[in-house]
């Protein structure tokens, strides 16, 4: 029989090959997160400024391209904040398949400011909603159907 390898011969490179392929598996997705930039779009429908002036509920239609429906989302932002390609932070919804359309082709959605700060969604009974927020940015959000 031959001398046995010491372990730290295996070991080394073994720990070299997993940092290798750690640097090559967080390249891969950088560059795919890069390529998937500007895959979404937003266009902004509503701008509702808060009462106390801070804080804008946006109401926009998010697509992400042909494979997928168009979709209604609201974002509460700073006052005067841009947009972006991201999707809403407060709330996402799509048409089920007996649900009513608005004019940019996601479900109807309204957005209203109470005097006390919150912000109130209200959406058609027949929305598929995705993601719906109790709070963001220190604002409560309260979402029901319309009725």
């Amino acid at each position: 029989m031959g001398t046995p390898i010491p372990r730290r011969r295996i070991l080394i490179p073994g720990i070299l090959l997993a940092l290798l392929l750690l640097a090559a598996f967080a390249t891969f997705s950088r560059a795919l997160d890069t390529m998937m930039d500007g895959v979404c779009g937003s266009t902004e429908i509503t701008r509702l400024t808060s009462p106390d002036g801070r804080q804008d509920a946006v109401l926009f239609e998010h697509d992400c391209g042909a494979t997928t429906d168009f979709a209604t989302h609201v974002s509460v932002l700073p006052a005067g904040t841009e947009l972006g390609s991201d999707g809403g932070n407060a709330f996402a919804a799509g048409v089920s398949d007996s649900g009513s359309r608005a004019d940019w082709g996601g479900p109807p959605v309204e957005l209203e400011w109470q005097p006390d700060g919150a912000l109130v969604i209200n959406y058609d009974g027949s929305t598929e909603v995705f993601f719906r927020a109790t709070s963001v940015e220190g604002v409560d959000i309260r979402s029901g159907s319309m009725p």
